[in-house]
């Protein structure tokens, strides 16, 4: 079945505005150390997306361009649109981070140049997510096809977990000064696929 696919702007568009909280309590030693504890919560309205759209009579009233692609256009021909939207649901994180950081300076000779450093956080997503089934068929009261029509499919918003970190051995003394550090990231999820719509 031939396709026509048209991607359309939108200057309605509203810029995305987003609010941060961030609170963040420190404590350092006299040994040359941090504890460091920082929450947050972000919350970001006017998120874009998009949605789609398809049928055959579409093009209805649209004019097209005066271009030999576009004229005599078939009857079956199955137009599928797209136009990017604000979604109407915020978009919202929030987490946690644990640093800690220290110099060893009470071990004796060489060794008093060893440190560590790690860190850790936690954070939860909440990101609105939208979905049009733009092919959903649609059959007459005897069972036949006859066209597609365009649906919002409530698929809720994505939720993601993750956790990350460092953990660091440092050391500085005299001229030498270095780290070996070691990072992770969390496995979380990234988003909703539909297949065989």
């Amino acid at each position: 079945r031939p396709e026509l696919t048209i991607m359309e702007g939108n200057p309605a568009l509203k810029p995305a505005v987003g609010q941060n909280f961030d609170l963040t309590a420190e404590y350092y030693t006299a040994q040359i150390g941090l504890i460091k504890l920082s929450g947050f919560y972000k919350q970001i309205k006017n998120i874009l997306g998009n949605t789609t759209y398809g049928g055959f009579d579409v093009l209805d009233g649209v004019p097209l361009p005066d271009d030999p692609h576009f004229q005599n256009l078939p009857d079956d021909l199955l137009v599928i649109g797209s136009r990017p939207v604000n979604l109407k649901e915020k978009e919202k994180h929030w987490g946690v981070s644990l640093a800690l950081e220290r110099q060893l300076t009470f071990l004796p000779g060489f060794w008093s140049g060893f440190g560590f450093y790690g860190n850790y956080t936690y954070s939860n997503d909440r990101i609105p997510q939208q979905y049009t089934w733009y092919t959903k068929p649609l059959f007459d009261d005897n069972g036949n096809f006859y066209s597609f029509e365009s649906v919002e499919l409530d698929v809720g918003p994505r939720r993601a977990k993750a956790t990350s970190g460092t953990a660091s051995i440092t050391y500085n003394r005299r001229r030498v000064d270095g780290s070996l550090a070691y990072s992770w990231q969390g496995s979380h999820a990234f988003g909703f696929t539909a297949y065989g719509l």
